[in-house]
């Protein structure tokens, strides 16, 4: 137990009525990068948004624990004094590299980088790369939250998750995204209940 950051056990999220995580299982320990990758609509920004504790999203069932912790039900800003979790939205290159550099400084124990909505050019790529390798120590951890393997060519992640439906439905090493890239995410149907 001594070295888990995060776990997350059997969340069910929603919001504005819509169920949109359905019985999700993480667990992050400290030195970790994590890789979280899905079609769109899987319910991967949620994820993010309730380990930040985002007001607009609701956990109707399951616990979320950040050192030994029950967080669920902590607020936004009570949560990001206890863990400084840091939300990197990916944009362009300028304020990408600010952005790398006040993660830095602010030293989160949980870096959450969500660039699900990126079109991320490769010289940003390689800056928010070398950012996440310059952070990464055995204290802290590295989730990374994308539908595009291209950070990916940079960075080796420890664990990559498949995220479909609202649940992980597969969890591998680096050779998961080769996978992906060559057939996408269509041979992952609901393979576990």
């Amino acid at each position: 137990m001594g070295n888990e950051l995060l776990k997350i056990k059997k969340i069910h999220a929603k919001t504005e009525d819509k169920e949109i995580l359905k019985g999700l299982d993480l667990t992050v320990k400290k030195g970790e990068i994590h890789v979280i990758m899905g079609p769109n609509g899987a319910g991967k920004s949620t994820l993010g948004n309730i380990i930040m504790g985002h007001p607009k999203y609701e956990v109707t069932s399951g616990t979320i624990s950040f050192e030994g912790e029950d967080i669920t039900d902590a607020k936004t800003d009570e949560r990001a004094r206890a863990t400084r979790y840091l939300n990197v939205g990916f944009s362009g290159g300028e304020k990408k590299k600010n952005e790398i550099i006040q993660m830095m400084m602010l030293n989160p124990k949980l870096a959450i980088l969500d660039e699900t909505d990126s079109g991320l050019d490769v010289d940003a790529v390689r800056i928010v790369s070398n950012g996440v390798k310059e952070f990464k120590n055995e204290d802290n951890s590295v989730i990374i939250i994308t539908h595009n393997s291209k950070i990916l060519e940079f960075l080796k992640p420890d664990f990559v998750h498949i995220l479909m439906s609202g649940k992980i439905i597969k969890t591998g090493d680096a050779s998961l995204v080769n996978e992906i890239i060559e057939h996408g995410f269509g041979d992952y149907k609901e393979e576990r209940d």
